[in-house]
């Protein structure tokens, strides 16, 4: 996963440090917003009522192929 071109992305740094290790999805109420428009803050998932981070739309798709692949 490390070196696998398809996993490693450019960061901010801030930002994900601030994602840290939350799952993505759906933010309600945001207690942190970065610049560019990600979120940290409260799920409004169904089933799921913990911290989630919600990347900006341009990167939910490269997102969702990580994952898929891993």
């Amino acid at each position: 996963m490390v070196s696998d071109i398809h996993f490693i992305r450019p960061t901010d740094g801030k930002v994900n440090g601030m994602r840290s290790n939350f799952p993505f999805g759906p933010v309600g109420s945001a207690s942190f917003t970065s610049k560019n428009g990600s979120k940290l803050g409260n799920s409004v998932a169904a089933g799921f009522s913990g911290t989630v981070f919600e990347p900006i739309d341009e990167f939910k798709g490269d997102i969702a192929r990580m994952v898929l692949y891993f």
